[in-house]
């Protein structure tokens, strides 16, 4: 079907000569000349670059006490702290995510009933 197409047989002669309904030929031919590619996607394109986004998560995984204006003033000025935090969801963290927590034996947990 490919090569009758590839040689410039119209769809209607390859649906008559190969006695297949015309939609399905249609169907294959444009699916396969879709193939391969990526279809563009729509909306708006991020504000920060790949750049960016590794900078800014590498300084949240480098000390994760820094709040999300704190890295927008560093690294992207431009950027809104929502956009921040979206890029560090794409990587699946959070901005205390890595945070070093105090282990809590007996002795610390009575302190803090107290």
């Amino acid at each position: 079907m490919y090569g009758l197409h590839e040689r410039g047989m119209p769809l209607r002669e390859i649906s008559n000569y190969l006695n297949i309904p015309l939609t399905i030929i249609h169907n294959t031919v444009v699916a396969g000349d879709q193939e391969g590619k990526e279809r563009k996607g729509r909306g708006r394109y991020p504000k920060t670059s790949k750049t960016q986004n590794d900078a800014i998560v590498e300084e949240d995984l480098k000390n994760c006490n820094t709040t999300y204006k704190d890295i927008v003033k560093k690294i992207a000025p431009e950027v809104s702290k929502k956009s921040i935090k979206h890029r560090l969801a794409e990587r699946n963290l959070k901005n205390w995510m890595a945070q070093e927590r105090v282990h809590i034996d007996e002795a610390l947990t009575q302190k803090r009933l107290e």
